[in-house]
């Protein structure tokens, strides 16, 4: 289990340090986080207090906010004085090689070098992370985890390259099959891919990786919902063809909706709960097509239910673009797929003359599943093939 120490200034940036730590603790576990350094024994040297708790993790998040640097009287600031527990924070972590990423926050920037005293001189040189506490804040935190899993990566594969060096070697023949049997990076691959099928945190690293590749690709299947609902009631009022006011004027209702369902994908709770959101809008318009269909059936002379269950058809369509993960498509196919059979019966309508439109409405569920699990697969394997390039 990684050790992360969160050292931040609270005069500074106490709020935001909260949630990030309460983000890294869903993670890696709460008692994996370490925030402050309390109960510091009387006549005790903080300074070796503070390296004793340093050292005991794997990797240190330096929080600098603008007031981070710090100021005291006569012009002189906190981060000069020796005796600044920020400042020996820092030293720590750089004189004992510990992994450090400085976190920017609160629209900070990074301190110049000659802000700075001669022994924090080579933090000036990180790159650093941004993390804003608005909308993106969860994005910022999951780009923020994977390069901390990066390093934490590199440290680990460090460590255990020096044991190897200082193992003494006992059977030359068998080290040599090993090297002859599989190369150092297929190793790592083969360690890589057990590693990242199990545990919930790879898999919540993985979900937000397939969400920041398939982001675009939910708001153009909006779109395409949007036109594939509109145009064809804009060309029935061009003809003017003698149909159900609701389907005639459909645009009127859908393209409001359909835009502020594209404006909430930016909100922050969609983004971080995206499968969730897209889950709802499916179900959502599953429910509205449903009732539509029931209205027109009992307000219709003539109802045509060919012409429904290709509404139904086109929206499952639809749904193939929608990013969905295998199994949310597996729920939305059966939800479908219950609602069809659900409408057949309470319209009375003969199963087996209407077998030819279940067997459409099969494909479709089928096509629909199939795109999720082959664009689910093909992600994977993308996410996998850069785990291991950063590894290597």
């Amino acid at each position: 289990m990684a050790n992360v120490f969160i050292s931040y200034r609270r005069s500074d940036s106490a709020a935001i340090a909260g949630r990030i730590r309460d983000r890294l603790a869903e993670y890696y576990g709460a008692d994996a986080i370490f925030m402050d350094i309390d109960s510091i024994p009387l006549g005790i040297d903080f300074r070796q207090q503070i390296q004793e708790a340093i050292t005991k993790n794997d990797l240190v998040l330096a929080l600098i906010g603008p007031k981070w640097i710090g100021s005291k009287k006569a012009g002189a600031t906190r981060i000069s004085d020796y005796k600044d527990l920020i400042r020996i924070e820092i030293e720590t972590a750089l004189n004992h090689g510990i992994p450090l990423i400085p976190v920017v926050v609160g629209g900070a920037t990074m301190p110049r070098g000659s802000a700075l005293p001669d022994s924090l001189q080579k933090l000036s040189f990180l790159n650093a992370a941004e993390v804003d506490d608005g909308r993106d804040f969860h994005q910022h935190v999951d780009r923020l985890i994977r390069a901390m899993d990066r390093l934490l990566t590199e440290r680990k594969l460090g460590s255990l390259g020096q044991k190897s060096v200082n193992r003494p070697i006992t059977d030359v023949t068998a080290s040599s099959r090993s090297r002859d049997d599989a190369t150092p990076k297929e190793q790592l691959q083969e360690d890589r891919s057990v590693q990242d099928t199990s545990g919930p945190r790879k898999n919540a690293e993985f979900s937000s990786f397939f969400c920041e590749q398939t982001t675009a690709l939910a708001r153009v299947a909006l779109l395409v919902g949007l036109a594939a609902w509109t145009l064809p009631g804009a060309a029935d009022l061009a003809r003017e063809m003698q149909v159900p006011a609701m389907i005639a004027h459909r645009g009127l209702i859908a393209i409001p909706v359909v835009f502020a369902v594209f404006a909430a994908t930016y909100s922050s709770l969609a983004q971080r709960y995206w499968q969730t959101f897209l889950l709802a809008v499916c179900i959502i318009n599953g429910l509205v097509i449903f009732s539509a269909a029931w209205l027109s059936y009992k307000n219709e002379p003539s109802f045509d239910l060919e012409r429904w269950c290709m509404n139904l058809i086109l929206a499952l369509a639809n749904c193939v673009l929608i990013p969905l993960r295998f199994f949310s498509a597996a729920a939305i196919s059966v939800f479908a797929a219950g609602l069809a059979y659900l409408f057949l019966v309470l319209t009375n309508q003969p199963l087996l003359s209407t077998a030819w439109m279940q067997a459409e409405v099969a494909v479709a569920l089928f096509v629909l599943c199939a795109v999720a699990y082959f664009r689910e697969q093909q992600l994977w394997l993308l996410f996998q093939s850069r785990g291991w390039e950063q590894a290597a």
